[in-house]
């Protein structure tokens, strides 16, 4: 006696059995590389903001220091005496101090070297918001 022949139409049924639970694995490969970029996407994220936040610091400190100098430069045309300014404090600059320091350099003419320094308050370089400026100048006075 002879085997029957197989159907033909039962062939694409094998073929489909073979690849069983293909896509799954492929789904939960999509899931893990687009949680992988989601993460690296919100890390950049947030070092972006924190190298933002430093620079706008950096430069609040550099106006501060700035506004300090010019604070001294017009006491010391006004009335020739160079007044130190020590741990001073700004509601327009909360979180920096500045110290401002005077040193004669020559009579005739009057000059005088300027320096201005600005921290953050209460915090110390070790910490990433730390912001240190140094600024000088050279005032003349003529009377």
């Amino acid at each position: 006696m002879t085997q029957p022949q197989p159907k033909r139409h039962h062939q694409p049924c094998r073929r489909l059995h073979r690849q069983r639970g293909f896509v799954l694995p492929m789904v939960i490969f999509l899931i893990v590389v687009l949680a992988g970029a989601a993460v690296a996407i919100s890390q950049l994220t947030v070092d972006t903001s924190a190298a933002q936040d430093q620079a706008l610091q950096k430069t609040r400190a550099a106006m501060f220091g700035q506004s300090g100098l010019e604070l001294t430069a017009y006491r010391l045309l006004d009335d020739a005496t160079c007044p130190d300014i020590t741990n001073m404090n700004s509601a327009s600059f909360p979180g920096l101090q500045l110290t401002v320091e005077c040193t004669p350099i020559s009579t005739a003419p009057a000059l005088w070297v300027v320096t201005a320094t600005v921290q953050s308050q209460g915090l110390t370089p070790a910490d990433g918001e730390y912001v240190w400026q140094r600024l000088t100048s050279v005032v003349e006075v003529t009377p």
